[in-house]
């Protein structure tokens, strides 16, 4: 459960965030102390706790003071809060506003916000009761300066209003109960003066509260000026936030006859009027039912929001640091817990494939097994390598012997030659001794085909002549005769042969080659 206590010079009001239907809101008087200490003592120790200052004895005081570096800052706030405390301040905080300038000696300045609230109503006792019950609270909030988020977070988006409209100065003037106003003034989108209103008990219809709003208007911005915040004369933009659509009728109207728009100013400003329902109609204290001012509709924008507090005690800030503290504990508990779930998972995907790679690694042994005896069967390796080879040697340096003694050169030679001819090919192959049986000198006669002959004799003579050249370079070969040409105007003299390529017309020749005296092997 949440509360938001609505703090004012009378007493408070405690917002519940969840309430039953037609529940009332509880008030309390600050000389009902024995009801104070009782509605502490019956909080719930899960309850957090908003405190909304909306006093009249809140002062705010802005300065101009020379800048510092960032480092600096804080001990600068730290000694400006320090000075303003005494017997009589309740509160006191110290903020820079982010707004820089150059003085007219050239010294670079920035803008400095003091806030400090009275101890007049006993502020101070009722803090320390909290403080006592151990109640959570979440933050203590300053109602000029939440005003400043309300219109950041609600008016602005209603009213379309672009950043650089944002910057411009202007005047809020929003009703906060039946007989009291707050006109807050802003400029550079900070907030710079903020003047409680009363409307006096006579003026009770909405003519009458209207007419003195416009008076009150026409002061404020005279005060505007006289603070010299900006030049005289300066366009002011006006937005009028009001429960009763009654008292914002004609109200633009009635400010230019008034002088309070004056013509001077052009279009460099803008006017808006709203009320608090149609700028958060619907919600739970701020509805169709009940009346609803800016208590209800900042109420209602606490509990929809999470923003930060204005005023800080050393209670808050213990409060603070625990809430802190947990959050990174948390944080550590949720980082610590990922990364055991990612180191499992990465181990699990780590084993996954390691069982893989052995499944693996076993089916390759059992194959490689397989492979192993397949080629002992096949090759028996019973014979060492070196045997085998010096086996083969052996066959070779036979072969070449019994062919060479034969034939009286090398065969393989000739083989290769015929080869490197494709348009060769033979029919017959004879050879003899030309002296005794035992001479190493002998003949070799050739018959064979030329192919393919197409009635012209230029390429067969061509490809026959090129035989005979390569036949004179083989190794003891003595002497190459063409004879018989595959030249013939006797057409009869071709027949047909079946080659590589089908069967094709061809001219014989015969060559006679002489192989030279050799040593026999």
């Amino acid at each position: 459960m949440q509360y938001v206590l609505y703090v004012t010079e009378s007493g408070f009001k405690a917002y519940k965030s969840v309430r039953e239907v037609g529940e009332e809101v509880e008030t309390f008087e600050w000389d009902d102390i024995a009801q104070i200490d009782l509605f502490i003592s019956g909080l719930s120790a899960k309850s957090e706790v908003m405190l909304l200052l909306d006093l009249v004895d809140e002062d705010l005081f802005f300065e101009w003071v020379p800048k510092v570096m960032p480092w600096e800052k804080n001990a600068l706030l730290k000694r400006r809060r320090e000075r303003l405390m005494g017997e009589n301040i309740a509160l006191s905080e110290v903020h820079s506003t982010n707004q820089n300038r150059k003085s007219d000696e050239g010294r670079k300045e920035e803008l400095i916000l003091s806030a400090t609230i009275s101890d007049s109503f006993k502020l101070t006792r009722f803090l320390n009761s909290l403080e006592a019950a151990q109640v959570l609270i979440k933050g203590i909030y300053s109602k000029p300066f939440l005003l400043q988020e309300y219109f950041r977070g609600v008016v602005k988006p209603e009213l379309k209003l672009s950043k650089e409209q944002e910057q411009l100065p202007f005047l809020i003037i929003s009703r906060h109960s039946e007989r009291n106003y707050r006109q807050t003034f802003f400029h550079g989108g900070q907030m710079r003066l903020s003047r409680p209103v009363q409307i006096e008990e006579e003026f009770k219809q909405a003519d009458e509260i209207h007419k003195a709003l416009l008076e009150e208007t026409k002061l404020a911005i005279t005060y505007v000026y006289n603070q010299k915040i900006i030049p005289f004369n300066h366009p002011i933009g006006l937005i009028f936030l009001d429960e009763d659509e009654a008292v914002l009728q004609n109200i633009e109207e009635d400010c230019r006859e008034n002088g309070i728009i004056r013509g001077s100013w052009g279009n460099n400003f803008y006017f808006a009027k709203k009320t608090y329902k149609e700028l958060g109609g619907g919600m739970q204290y701020c509805n169709e039912e009940a009346h609803c001012y800016s208590e209800q509709a900042a109420v209602d924008f606490l509990f929809n929001n999470v923003l930060k507090g204005f005023y800080c005690t050393p209670y808050i800030e213990r409060l603070q640091n625990f809430q802190l503290a947990r959050k990174s504990l948390y944080a550590v508990n949720i980082a610590l817990l990922l990364g055991g779930l990612a180191f499992v998972l990465v181990n699990s995907v780590d084993n996954y494939l390691s069982w893989q790679k052995l499944g693996l690694l076993d089916q390759n042994i059992v194959a490689h097994e397989r492979e192993k005896q397949r080629l002992t069967e096949l090759v028996k390796l019973q014979d060492d390598a070196q045997q085998i080879k010096a086996s083969v040697e052996f066959s070779e340096a036979v072969l070449s012997l019994r062919v060479d003694r034969l034939v009286g050169f090398n065969i393989q030679d000739f083989s290769e030659t015929l080869k490197r001819h494709p348009n060769i090919q033979l029919k017959d192959m004879n050879w003899k001794n030309l002296q005794a049986m035992d001479s190493q000198r002998h003949e070799i006669a050739i018959e064979g085909w030329v192919f393919p002959f197409y009635e012209t004799y230029r390429k067969p003579v061509y490809w026959v002549d090129a035989l005979v050249d390569d036949l004179k370079k083989l190794k003891n070969i003595e002497s190459v005769s063409l004879d018989e040409e595959p030249l013939n105007r006797n057409l009869k003299q071709a027949t047909k042969i079946n080659t590589d390529e089908g069967e094709v017309e061809a001219l014989p020749f015969s060559i006679t080659l002489r192989v030279k005296d050799g040593e026999s092997k």
